[in-house]
């Protein structure tokens, strides 16, 4: 299921963002574009794609969880934007696998210890 509707969501935004014809080469703000379609030119977008896919935490909530934690070592993280619908995903099957997150993930996850949450440029709260 990961590589079927991730993978299409990934697809999706290789062709809305159109990284195979490169249009961002060049735009100074856009160099990470670029990077992006020199890796799909190198690896093609099949593999690009499914190396998206690795990414992403997905499979059983153990499985989940473990990415998480490899994802908090490498870069650390101290808030979560999961994504339950990919790619023309059922109904039904996204909201299963949010239901198993909130009851199986979410809880490990909230007990986690982490630095607040900055904003970059936010002025200090006063009260």
């Amino acid at each position: 299921m990961a590589r079927k509707y991730i993978g299409a969501n990934y697809e999706s935004v290789m062709r809305r963002y159109e990284f195979q014809k490169a249009p961002h080469e060049g735009v100074k703000g856009y160099e990470f574009y670029t990077g992006i379609t020199g890796y799909i030119e190198k690896q093609g977008a099949d593999r690009a794609a499914q190396d998206f896919v690795d990414l992403m935490p997905w499979g059983t909530p153990d499985q989940v969880l473990e990415k998480f934690a490899h994802m908090n070592k490498m870069i650390g993280m101290n808030a979560i934007m999961p994504g339950f619908s990919y790619g023309g995903m059922p109904f039904d099957d996204a909201e299963s696998s949010m239901r198993l997150f909130a009851d199986r993930c979410l809880p490990e996850l909230l007990s986690w210890e982490c630095a607040p949450l900055q904003v970059p440029g936010a002025k200090p709260e006063y009260r």
